[in-house]
C-alpha cells in the first residue's frame, strides 16, 4: 500500500492558496526578504520561487498581523521569531507589544500588547 507523500517545497501558488495573501503580496515580502525561499532568486519575471512547507505558517502569521496594523519593522522583527518557533509552540495566544517581541500570554496575565495573534487560528486555508 503506498502512503501519499505532502511535498516539503511549495510554489508561489500553493503559499498564496494555503495562506490566503495575493501573489502580488508575497512576491513583495519574498523581494524583500521578509519571507524565506529556497532555489534562485531571479530577477526577471518567469523566475520560479519554491517555500518550504513550514513557511507558509510564517507567510499567514504575517498576513494576520499586517491585518490587525503592524508594519514593516515589527513584521521584520517578528518573522525570525516565529520561524525559529517550534510546531507545538504555534499553539495559544502571543502577544506582540510595540517592542515587536513575541511573548505567551500566560492565562490570567493582564494584556499589554500592541497586538494579540492566535497562532493556533491564523486562518491556514489548508493543513500545513
Amino acid at each position: 500500500m503506498e502512503t501519499a507523500t505532502r511535498p516539503e517545497h511549495l510554489s508561489s501558488d500553493d503559499v498564496c492558496d494555503i495562506a490566503g495573501i495575493t501573489y502580488r503580496q508575497l512576491d513583495y515580502w519574498s523581494r524583500s526578504g521578509l519571507v524565506e525561499t529556497i532555489g534562485p532568486a531571479c530577477p526577471g519575471s518567469g523566475g520560479v520561487r519554491r517555500y518550504l512547507r513550514r513557511e507558509v505558517r510564517v507567510v499567514a502569521a504575517i498576513a494576520a498581523l499586517r491585518d490587525l496594523g503592524a508594519h514593516g519593522e515589527t513584521l521584520r522583527h517578528v518573522a525570525p521569531m516565529l520561524r525559529a518557533m517550534a510546531v507545538d509552540e504555534w499553539a495559544g495566544l502571543w502577544t506582540i507589544p510595540a517592542s515587536g517581541d513575541i511573548e505567551p500570554i500566560y492565562r490570567g496575565a493582564p494584556i499589554d500588547a500592541a497586538y494579540v495573534l492566535d497562532l493556533g487560528r491564523i486562518g491556514l486555508r489548508a493543513t500545513v
